[in-house]
């Protein structure tokens, strides 16, 4: 267990979850519309950039699933970003295990 926490604390950022994307607004001409409306005839608009950052992922007692939903309810992630969300909530937090690293890597 010690080793392990050194290990940890050699790579902190390895832990850190970092997410960024571009927010999708949806509008029509002349009108405005609250994001992710899907009204037929509207046509999706690039928002900015937003960049979601969660330090010491591992530490967190959610579940995964449960955390992307938090951050993505929080951050208002669209809709087809979220599994891409959750696979960088898993990475993050499976970062602190030497086991869980070497499986990551072998997936990529």
């Amino acid at each position: 267990a010690v080793g392990q926490e050194e290990e940890i604390l050699k790579h902190p950022d390895g832990c850190t979850l970092r997410f960024e994307f571009f927010e999708a607004s949806e509008k029509k001409e002349g009108e405005e519309a609250p994001i992710g409306g899907n009204a037929v005839g509207m046509e999706p608009e690039c928002g900015g950039l937003h960049v979601l950052e969660l330090q010491s992922a591992h530490l967190r007692q959610e579940t995964d699933h449960q955390l992307t939903m938090q951050l993505a309810t929080q951050h208002n992630v669209p809709q087809p970003l979220r599994f891409a969300l959750l696979a960088r909530v898993r990475a993050a937090r499976g970062f602190a295990s030497l086991v869980q690293r070497r499986q990551l890597a072998s997936i990529r």
